[in-house]
């Protein structure tokens, strides 16, 4: 790590003084590093605060709003069980008895795919109490569906693109469905039935579990997330091999060395632009990072070779 007040004048040369990175090609590697790693736990802690504080926090009430609408909208005579590797649906009666459940079950989206559902097909779950394959089912199914369950097996809608873990299917209507046995997914929750009077209790015991793992989560995200952007940013230079090679056509004298310590800087900077634009335009699909970063690279070597241009014709003219 560095020295406070040496880091802070080596941060505000590397923001405001192009010719600083002509002083950074005569320094020792070391500095570099020691910088780039300062203010990248620095960058990282920045980046964990706002995960915690603003993105955490949405996701976890997302969770509690999908739990109340499952508990809101759950029938009262609804009975689901898993057993012998099949899901089952039973409606309960008067007398307490479970008849089989004849209709189909649908269940809309959950609000994290709000700003998806235009796309998307009209409800998020069918279930139908059957055997059949997708090609049968599809010909019942009277609201088009993202995902349909039926007693052993799930089968998700493809939306461009194939899952490749799982078997594709084709129902009545042409499209493609990928395939997977339930048994696969629920073999070792053994036996269980969920009814209205239970889904209550077990959302309460949801509520309880999710603050307290929240509090382990937001203290993971602060040592993890540090450790992570370090290491990948550090990969993205793997990039100046593509860098260094342009260089060498232009025919500009800057040593790998050298340009790996300027690299290590405008790491600093981009990440910065990055996080900032990340604040400031939180549904942008692009990243500020790499773009920020070549141009600030470009216009570092355009602002040295100039300089060193100015030099040598000086130095020409006073040897004249």
């Amino acid at each position: 790590m560095m020295k406070p007040k040496t880091y802070l004048q080596a941060l505000k040369k590397t923001f405001t003084t192009p010719s600083y990175y002509l002083i950074l090609m005569k320094t020792k590697r070391g500095f570099s590093l020691r910088f780039f790693l300062t203010s990248f736990l620095i960058l990282g802690l920045t980046l964990a605060l706002k995960i915690t504080t603003v993105d955490i926090p949405k996701i976890k009430q997302s969770l509690l709003t999908d739990g109340q609408s499952i508990v809101k909208y759950f029938p009262e005579d609804l009975v689901l069980e898993w057993k012998n590797n099949n899901l089952e649906t039973f409606q309960k009666q008067s007398n307490g008895s479970l008849q089989e459940y004849s209709n189909p079950i649908t269940l809309d989206y959950p609000k994290i795919f709000e700003d998806q559902k235009d796309s998307l097909p009209l409800t998020f779950l069918t279930y139908v109490n059957t055997d059949d394959s997708i090609e049968q089912i599809s010909t019942d199914i009277t609201s088009p569906s993202l995902i349909v369950v039926t007693k052993k097996n799930i089968f998700t809608k493809n939306i461009g693109s194939k899952n490749l873990l799982l078997d594709a299917d084709e129902d009545a209507n042409g499209d493609s469905w990928n395939h997977g046995e339930l048994n696969s997914f629920l073999s070792e929750t053994g036996s269980w039935q969920i009814s209205k009077n239970t889904i209550d209790g077990q959302y309460e015991t949801f509520k309880d579990e999710l603050n307290n793992d929240w509090q382990a989560l937001n203290t993971a995200v602060f040592i993890v997330t540090p450790i992570l952007l370090t290491i990948n940013r550090l990969l993205f230079l793997i990039n100046l091999i593509f860098i260094f090679i342009i260089i060498k056509i232009n025919r500009l004298n800057i040593s790998f060395k050298q340009l790996l310590k300027i690299s290590l800087h405008v790491l600093v900077i981009s990440e910065t632009i990055n996080q900032i634009s990340n604040i400031l335009y939180p549904n942008l699909e692009w990243s500020f990072f790499s773009f920020s970063f070549y141009a600030i690279i470009a216009f570092i070597f355009f602002y040295i070779c100039n300089i060193k241009k100015m030099i040598y014709c000086l130095v020409k003219k006073r040897k004249k």
